[in-house]
């Protein structure tokens, strides 16, 4: 064992290198970083945060903000690893290099699965919240086709949030629409003749039926 010099009548004292990074640390950091990417990926995160009551596109906000954060986690983990990389030994370097090797495959894999997608979760959320049966009662109510403030429209409206609706009185459809200037999308209510129409790869380039009468499009 290296020893320093001591004042004279002391015993030399022993040598003490520098704390090597906490290897637990390392492991509770990459374990959740997963777990998270994880749930997110299920859709379990959105969930909770909103209650999974709001409309899909704050969902799709909420992933945004899940993406920020899991690579500003994965950036700091790989800082700390090259900050400390002199008081690592050589076994627990190759270890943090295989961790970063792995977040990076389950953050670029979590992407490219498609959580973000425009129409995520849209169908389901449509069949569980949109009130169609109410919906319908209260358009026949309606005596002209146009944009109806959302005060004046009925709960079973104003409470999926969107954007504006307007009333199309010539074919009996309301159209509850969402968004701004990165892409529309809009859920239709209908009667349950109404022929749902196809995408066109422009204006409506996704379109998926709900129901009979019932389709929700995103351009």
């Amino acid at each position: 064992m290296s020893t320093v010099p001591s004042p004279v009548g002391h015993p030399a004292q022993p040598l003490v290198s520098a704390k090597s990074p906490s290897k637990r640390l390392d492991w509770v950091w990459v374990v959740t970083f997963c777990l998270l990417m994880l749930l997110f990926r299920l859709g379990y995160i959105n969930y909770w945060l909103t209650a999974n009551q709001s409309y899909p596109g704050e969902n799709r906000g909420w992933s945004v903000m899940w993406v920020f954060i899991e690579a500003a986690s994965l950036f700091a983990f790989i800082l700390r690893a090259f900050a400390q990389l002199r008081r690592c030994d050589r076994r627990q370097n190759v270890t943090r290099t295989l961790m970063v090797v792995g977040m990076l495959f389950v953050f670029v894999g979590g992407c490219w699965l498609g959580q973000f997608g425009p129409g995520d979760g849209m169908v389901d959320w449509c069949r569980k919240h949109v009130d169609v049966a109410a919906i319908r009662a209260w358009e026949a109510t309606v005596t002209v086709s146009d944009e109806i403030p959302l005060e004046h429209t009925p709960p079973e409206v104003r409470r999926l949030k969107p954007s504006y609706v307007r009333v199309d009185k010539e074919s009996h459809v309301v159209y509850m629409t969402y968004g701004g200037g990165f892409g529309h999308w809009s859920v239709v209510v209908g009667p349950e003749t109404m022929r749902i129409p196809e995408p066109d790869g422009h204006a409506m380039r996704i379109v998926e039926p709900i129901g009979p009468g019932v389709y929700y499009w995103f351009d």
